[in-house]
């Protein structure tokens, strides 16, 4: 895409869908239509109950919300 200026994420899809490998390998590109909702009220003990863990690779973007566990 190098020197292509992106106007659209269907550009975008377009150009992707065109990569392959010279061994034969493609891609294939979904753009997921669904509108999620934002802003979504969590409990109010969440952040008392769940444990965010960060990624090492953009740790900004890639987390996860695990419970803690009680010990026994």
């Amino acid at each position: 895409m190098q020197g292509v200026i992106l106007t659209s994420h269907r550009l975008v899809q377009t150009l992707l869908g065109r990569t392959s490998t010279r061994s034969g390998l493609k891609v294939v590109v979904n753009i997921i239509e669904k509108i999620y909702q934002t802003r979504c009220k969590v409990a109010d003990n969440y952040k008392d109950t769940m444990q965010i863990v960060f990624d090492d690779f953009l740790g900004r973007w890639n987390y996860r919300a695990l419970p803690i566990t009680a010990p026994l």
